[in-house]
């Protein structure tokens, strides 16, 4: 009787992100990532584009941390646990995820990455409030390295 309420609970999840799904198996179309694991529901997969991105109970990152991923290597955790957090905003918000997050947050890093010249105060990614949302929800904190570049670091024991 568990395993049942346990996939209903699953089916319930997936169908309550489902605009995310969608759009996560649009990418995994054209991407055509390639899977690590899956842990806390979360699907991992690696593709070859520059970053990372979560789309509901999916997540996506750069085929060079395949071997980060793999090893949880000390240094790649902080940001498959920043796009973790995107994953539990997305349990949260459902259908309305990428109204409120999602999309804000592509053309944030567009706009930052056209104008971050003119506007200093676009120099830091993290300071919009979806990735913040996302670095509380991972567990992660921004830090400024002395090169002048922001990176991410664990706050604590990783999630994943």
């Amino acid at each position: 009787m568990k395993t049942y309420i346990h996939y209903f609970l699953q089916l319930f999840v997936w169908v309550w992100q489902l605009p995310q799904v969608v759009v996560g198996c649009l990418w995994c179309i054209v991407a055509r990532p390639r899977y690590l694991y899956s842990h806390h529901h979360v699907l991992l997969f690696t593709c070859r584009f520059g970053g990372g991105v979560s789309f509901g109970p999916m997540a996506f990152y750069d085929e060079r941390h395949r071997a980060g991923l793999l090893s949880r290597d000390p240094r790649v955790m902080p940001y498959l646990n920043h796009e973790y957090g995107h994953s539990m905003d997305s349990r949260l918000w459902g259908p309305l995820y990428l109204l409120v997050i999602g999309i804000p947050s592509g053309v944030h890093l567009w706009v930052r990455e056209w104008f971050k010249a003119r506007f200093p105060s676009l120099e830091n990614y993290y300071d919009f409030y979806p990735e913040r949302r996302a670095n509380r929800k991972g567990g992660v904190q921004v830090l400024k390295t002395p090169a002048g570049q922001y990176a991410l670091r664990m706050k604590r024991a990783s999630k994943l």
